[in-house]
């Protein structure tokens, strides 16, 4: 699919240098690219578990699939550990329910947005218990990797 979606990629940006009368092809290079963040089920279960138990059912939702990437698999996979990526949200806990109760989440800005602008409470707090306080750190599963992005 990635090999498909650079395609018609190069093909576009081809078709608009040629008529524009670009005089050469364009030089298209990558310059980063990041693998698919692939969760492993069972720490995620065991996340899922601890965070609902210390926020409460409600504030703990397992996200649906992102088309999505970070880093993070390129620090586990070279030593076949497995991992979970999980997002803390910043928005305003009143926006948050109004959006929901609309069935309208997928409007709320995200944190690379310009209009994203996280609450300091109750995100500090849920921050730090999401990274520590919980418990996460009694989850013992060999050769398994954390990863919070705030």
């Amino acid at each position: 699919m990635r090999k498909r979606v650079l395609d018609a990629l190069y093909d576009i940006i081809n078709a608009k240098c040629v008529s524009a009368g670009a005089k050469e092809k364009p030089l298209i290079q990558p310059t980063t690219q990041f693998p698919l963040t692939d969760n492993d089920a069972g720490l995620v279960d065991a996340l899922r578990d601890e965070f609902s138990g210390f926020f409460g059912a409600k504030r703990t939702n397992i996200q649906q699939k992102l088309s999505a990437s970070e880093d993070v698999s390129n620090l586990a996979r070279p030593n076949d550990t497995r991992y979970a990526f999980w997002f803390i949200g910043g928005t305003d806990p009143e926006i948050w329910d109004e959006a929901e109760r609309k069935g309208d989440l997928m409007a709320l800005p995200l944190n690379h947005s310009s209009k994203f602008v996280p609450v300091v409470e109750p995100t500090i707090r849920t921050g730090g218990a999401g990274d520590g306080d919980c418990g996460v750190g009694d989850i013992r599963l060999e050769g398994s990797y954390c990863w919070c992005r705030g």
